[in-house]
């Protein structure tokens, strides 16, 4: 039997707990019924509105990033984060080649105008790593380092496990 959600949350928490308790019913070991509470709004919240947005942004140079991208894939072959390792075809195959974002060594908001960046300035990152540089920001004043990130993953038990397992694959 297939199923098909369309509009439908994909995770049907309701639904989850009956057959939780279903399964633990029918299964030899003796498990708990599942006394799960959830606390969500089931109204849903509005999206999609069109709303005109005007704001000033640092600008951005697309060439300096499609040339970093070029260079390291030229001699390396690969997008793999300065900070972390992960490599998108790895994971996703071919859909992953190229794919990777590059983060400014230093912020845009405080180069002066015309500055011009040298490639040397950027560097490969994942997405979750090139995130969480910029979400301490929010709660240090500063961006994190490539170093400051690289520790923090270091000093959290899984992310030890992560970053040797990504060496023992290259």
């Amino acid at each position: 039997m297939k199923f098909q959600l369309i509009n439908k949350p994909i995770l049907d928490l309701p639904l989850f707990k009956l057959i939780g308790n279903k399964v633990s019913k029918l299964s030899d070991n003796d498990y708990p019924e599942l006394q799960i509470e959830f606390d969500y709004d089931d109204d849903g919240f509005p999206e999609g509105k069109v709303k005109e947005h005007l704001h000033k942004y640092f600008e951005r140079s697309a060439k300096a990033v499609n040339q970093k991208k070029k260079n390291v894939l030229n001699n390396i072959g690969t997008l793999y984060c300065e900070v972390c390792g992960f490599d998108f075809v790895e994971i996703y195959g071919e859909l992953g080649y190229g794919f990777a974002e590059c983060h400014h060594l230093y912020p845009v908001s405080s180069l002066q105008p015309n500055h011009i960046t040298k490639i040397g300035e950027l560097c490969i990152v994942c997405s979750n790593c090139h995130r969480m540089i910029h979400k301490a920001a929010k709660t240090t004043g500063h961006l994190l380092t490539i170093i400051e990130l690289q520790k923090i993953i270091n000093n959290n038990q899984l992310g030890k496990r992560y970053i040797s397992l990504l060496k023992r694959r290259r």
